[in-house]
């Protein structure tokens, strides 16, 4: 049984996550909680 619906991540996928995080693009983003975990949390 899987329980990662979208597979296994890679430490780039949570990298990826932080950078848009400090990133302008994230610039409304506040007190957000940003669940990178492959789909677990949503099966």
């Amino acid at each position: 049984m899987n329980l990662y619906p979208l597979g296994s991540g890679y430490p780039q996928d949570v990298a990826d996550a932080a950078t848009y995080l400090i990133s302008e693009q994230s610039r409304w983003v506040t007190g957000a909680v940003l669940p990178v975990d492959g789909g677990y949390r949503a099966k």
